[in-house]
Formats: structure tokens, sequence, C-alpha cells
């Protein structure tokens, strides 16, 4: 969920809870773009998490 379209695709079909799909896709986006922003923890081996290229262009860095 660290993507944030992808987590915005869960968000509109899931969510809120029993309601899947009656969010728009902006409001989805908005929802997914505040926790995919928040401050992550910094991990051991962050260099190695991308080993086949560069990370994708909505991952937060």
């Amino acid at each position: 969920m660290a993507r944030t379209y992808t987590a915005a695709a869960f968000i509109k079909g899931k969510m809120p809870f029993g309601q899947g799909n009656s969010l728009s896709d902006q409001e989805a986006v908005d929802i997914a773009s505040y926790f995919t922003h928040l401050p992550r923890p910094v991990k051991a081996n962050k260099d190695k998490d991308w080993p086949n290229g560069d990370a994708p262009k909505d991952v937060r860095r």
C-alpha cells in the first residue's frame, strides 16, 4: 500500500466498508495520497528495494 495508485484502487473498490465503489476516483486518490505521504520508518537495506531499476513514479521516497 505504499504506492498511491495501488492504494487508491483498493480504497475505491473496498471502502467505506460495505459500500465499495461509492467514492469518486479523485476521493480515493486524495485518501491514498494522505496516508502514502506520511513519514515512513527508515529500514536497513533500503537501497535494495528496487533491484531491477528505479522505483515507480508513484512510490514515496
